[in-house]
């Protein structure tokens, strides 16, 4: 189940943002304007995030924790595609495209993410287009 947990400082959120591959480019004011509208949650070790053929609206982006994208064999096998740790992105292509999740993916341990909504990340990219080139 989805918990909220206790929010960032504005300025910690920017920071991690901006060490994220895909808003290392950003200007300072950009990497706050994408701080605004994360939404932080928490995950107990093994829970869910997100699964295979699930709705794609919301990217993460790991603050504390490491969370491991896997996908099931038929035959009950798993295999494990990637993990992510504190200051990776995973499910980013919501933020530009409403595609199925093409994994599961679950926490490996307990878990902190931000969630960036695909909406609000358009919304702000329509807003402000020089994000989008950076």
């Amino acid at each position: 189940m989805l918990r909220a947990t206790m929010p960032a400082s504005a300025e910690e959120t920017a920071a991690l943002l901006g060490r994220v591959p895909v808003f290392e480019e950003l200007a300072d004011d950009d990497l706050r304007r994408v701080a605004e509208v994360t939404v932080p949650r928490r995950f107990a070790t093994g829970e869910v995030v997100f699964r295979e053929g699930d709705d794609s609206d919301t990217c993460y982006v790991v603050s504390a924790g490491h969370a491991r994208a896997i996908r099931e064999h038929p035959d009950g096998r798993q295999i494990t595609l990637a993990t992510f740790g504190p200051g990776d992105i995973f499910g980013e292509l919501a933020m530009f495209d409403d595609e199925r999740r093409s994994a599961t993916v679950e926490a490996a341990d307990d878990l902190e993410v931000l969630g960036i909504l695909g909406s609000d990340m358009r919304r702000l990219l329509r807003r402000h287009p020089d994000m989008a080139v950076k």
